[in-house]
């Protein structure tokens, strides 16, 4: 028994041994990991390769812009000489005007050749669609003759038969729908409307007439005002000779019952 015991104890120890030896190896691939990000900052420098190619293209751009300066710089040095300026100067100006000719025609023929082209596609397309309508209907004709001697396929026609018969039923409510008529009768009630607004147009002409006469009435205003004070002036006067009257009254009364008392 005690060299059973000593071989367990043995094997616990070699297996926590290897525990500790696992954790250790993943603590290592924590530190790889950080390594490969620094492998992607190789890929800069292949950039840096194509743009060398492009400053090729601009030193040939600056050597035709020397060879136009020189050609001026010769003109001023020769201004000093009075007798020939007269003959260089309408030599060289023949040259110019014969290099902007030429300009001119080469822009002209490449948009005439750009039209062309886009009318010819067309025309192509509609030939062929009319050649194989035709073809087609010839050939079917043929076919149907060789199926009807076929005693076997009969059975198959009376299957579509059924079929069509479904299809009448929904050709029945297409027919309801072209009895309604009614909508042609309400095109002439709209016409008798556009009458009318024929006589709206009218009105709008005697609206400006009526301005006119609303300025005459003002003035016939004015003259009945007169006319009524006239007869305020009148009505008071009446008013007057009616209380006149009626103290003349009153006084008589007094003086007839003074009377009577004797």
């Amino acid at each position: 028994m005690a060299w059973g015991s000593s071989e367990r104890k043995g094997k616990e120890k070699w297996k926590k041994k290897k525990k500790k030896k696992k954790k250790k190896k993943k603590k290592k691939k924590k530190k790889k990991k950080k390594k490969k990000k620094k492998k992607k900052k190789k890929k800069k420098k292949k950039k840096k390769k194509k743009k060398k190619k492009k400053k090729k293209k601009k030193k040939k751009k600056k050597k035709k812009k020397k060879k136009k300066k020189k050609k001026k710089k010769k003109k001023k040095k020769k201004k000093k000489k009075k007798k020939k300026k007269k003959k260089k100067k309408k030599k060289k100006k023949k040259k110019k005007k014969k290099k902007k000719k030429k300009k001119k025609k080469k822009k002209k023929k490449k948009k005439k050749k750009k039209k062309k082209k886009k009318k010819k596609k067309k025309k192509k397309k509609k030939k062929k669609k009319k050649k194989k309508k035709k073809k087609k209907k010839k050939k079917k004709k043929k076919k149907k003759k060789k199926k009807k001697k076929k005693k076997k396929k009969k059975k198959k026609k009376k299957k579509k038969k059924k079929k069509k018969k479904k299809k009448k039923k929904k050709k029945k409510k297409k027919k309801k729908k072209k009895k309604k008529k009614k909508k042609k009768k309400k095109k002439k009630k709209k016409k008798k409307k556009k009458k009318k607004k024929k006589k709206k147009k009218k009105k709008k002409k005697k609206k400006k007439k009526k301005k006119k006469k609303k300025k005459k009435k003002k003035k016939k205003k004015k003259k009945k005002k007169k006319k009524k004070k006239k007869k305020e002036d009148d009505d008071e006067e009446e008013d007057n000779v009616k209380l006149g009257l009626l103290i003349v009254l009153g006084w008589c009364l007094e003086w007839n019952g003074y009377l009577l008392k004797f």
